[in-house]
């Protein structure tokens, strides 16, 4: 384990807390400014965010922090002082590299907001951009394993 000061411990928080924000804002337009994120905010209760969130969560903390976290605590974390703590112990520093964002190779499209389940909306994305990448499996920072487009995946489906 790291040893780590206060002025650390805050800093780290800080930069948590901004990751978490940004990504709140993101997943919650139009509530994200009455959402109050602290250490003590829970992820899923305060929060709003559901599993597969708080793995996209958990893949945007270790890129700005550049650590690897323990697959646990993706389901573990009840938190945002949780994920601080796990931080801590991957020996991340204060002041994470801020320069990563998401991807912007493919142009924002709108969401799917008449679907009402998730096969709707994977319907309505196949219908809209059957071609547009779903997702990368990556091994590391660099290394992509494999990929999928929405009619990949509603074809495998």
């Amino acid at each position: 384990m790291v040893a780590t000061t206060t002025d650390d411990r805050r800093s780290r928080e800080g930069d948590l807390i901004a990751v978490v924000r940004e990504f709140v804002n993101e997943l919650q337009p139009q509530r994200a400014n009455a959402i109050d994120i602290s250490p003590s905010s829970r992820i899923e209760r305060d929060l709003g965010i559901d599993s597969l969130g708080r793995t996209e969560l958990i893949l945007r903390i270790e890129r700005a922090f550049r650590v690897r976290l323990p697959t646990q605590i993706v389901g573990e974390a009840d938190t945002i002082g949780d994920l601080v703590n796990a931080l801590e112990h991957a020996g991340a520093r204060p002041g994470p590299a801020r320069t990563v964002q998401a991807p912007s190779d493919l142009p924002p499209v709108p969401a799917a907001s008449e679907a009402g389940t998730l096969v709707e909306v994977l319907d309505w994305h196949v219908a809209q951009h059957p071609d547009r990448l779903h997702l990368t499996i990556l091994q590391d920072d660099t290394t992509a394993l494999g990929a999928m487009t929405y009619a990949e995946l509603a074809q495998s489906a």
